[in-house]
């Protein structure tokens, strides 16, 4: 069994190790030293000064900066507030608009005004039918224009006619009969 001399000196050297362990890691301290000569002291407030001479500047400079542009904007803002008003005046306009237009183009109110109006729905309106007979094709010479005096400008070609020999249509040069006739067709329609 160890004596208590040597738990004593067993403790010591782990301190020891502890301390030294302790020392390798831990980074050293710097410590500013005062300049050892007058020349070094003056050199270092000379650097100091300067340091605190630009950073004034900087500052002042920045803040002349920002009261030009505020100074050149100071119209900005109340026309920005006054567009704003405009725009929710203009906002509250089209929903009182858009609220009109819907009452007023509603399918009752429709309905309500066409009838006042001498109009009438169409289940309840006549209706009236008539049969359309067969058509009839209009007369052509033989070289299959039209016989009717007018070319299709509009303008009389009966002068331009009378010059020349007219041949007289014979019934062999008119269209072919298109056979029995149709049935006749019929068209409703509807009178308002």
């Amino acid at each position: 069994m160890p004596s208590e001399n040597d738990r004593q000196a067993q403790a010591r050297q782990t301190q020891a190790r502890q301390t030294q362990a302790r020392q390798t890691h831990t980074r050293p301290v710097h410590v500013r030293r005062a300049p050892a000569t007058p020349a070094q002291a003056e050199q270092v407030q000379a650097l100091w000064r300067a340091r605190a001479l630009r950073y004034v500047l900087i500052y002042l400079l920045m803040g002349s900066a920002l009261v030009t542009l505020r100074y050149q904007t100071r119209e900005v803002y109340p026309q920005l507030s006054a567009l704003r008003e405009t725009r929710t005046e203009l906002q509250r306009q089209q929903k009182e608009l858009s609220l009109k237009v819907q009452s007023l183009t509603g399918e009752q109110r429709v309905r309500d005004w066409a009838l006042a109006h001498g109009m009438m729905p169409y289940a309840q309106a006549t209706k009236q039918t008539r049969a359309f007979g067969p058509s009839v094709a209009p007369p052509t010479n033989s070289s299959g224009t039209d016989t009717s005096g007018t070319d299709t400008s509009g303008t009389d070609t009966s002068s331009a006619n009378s010059s020349s020999t007219v041949q007289p249509v014979s019934p062999s040069s008119q269209r072919p009969d298109p056979g029995p006739a149709l049935s006749p067709l019929t068209v409703r329609t509807v009178w308002r």
